[in-house]
């Protein structure tokens, strides 16, 4: 998007303050792990989304505020862009999230379940079995036959 009157400009001053808003609420994390990474002399995601999203505001507020220094070609200003990348990697986290616990959930019930005394069928020769195929087996916890 661009500006073309002075108008759309304040339109965009407006639309600066629901993104500010978006990146301190729900984006504050990403800018704070971001933060603690660059001290610790790393990068991680938190890094690449806050100097990502931080970079597209500030060159908007620059297009919004000062539009004589940049070429009339280059004045997009990318604020929606920046709520959007906030948006979709939060759903992403959460989605994560919630497989995990779903994940979590599912291996607890089959470690629940154990080993049970159990009866069963060979179904195919030569499988580790001494017996005929098909013949009734049975095994119980522990045992290695």
């Amino acid at each position: 998007m661009s500006i073309h009157s002075e108008a759309a400009r304040w339109g965009w001053l407006l639309l600066r303050l629901l993104t500010l808003a978006v990146m301190l609420l729900s984006g504050r994390h990403f800018f704070v792990g971001g933060w603690q990474s660059v001290r610790n002399h790393t990068a991680n995601m938190d890094t690449l989304i806050a100097l990502g999203t931080g970079t597209a505001w500030l060159y908007s507020m620059v297009i919004v505020l000062l539009p004589d220094l940049v070429p009339e070609m280059a004045r997009h200003v990318y604020f929606e862009a920046t709520a959007m990348t906030i948006g979709l990697v939060n759903l992403g986290l959460a989605l994560e999230v919630r497989a995990r616990g779903r994940a979590s959930a599912a291996i607890k019930r089959l470690i629940g379940l154990g080993a049970q005394n159990r009866k069963g069928v060979a179904r195919w020769p030569g499988a580790g079995y001494s017996h005929r195929a098909g013949a009734a087996t049975g095994s119980t916890p522990g045992s290695t036959r």
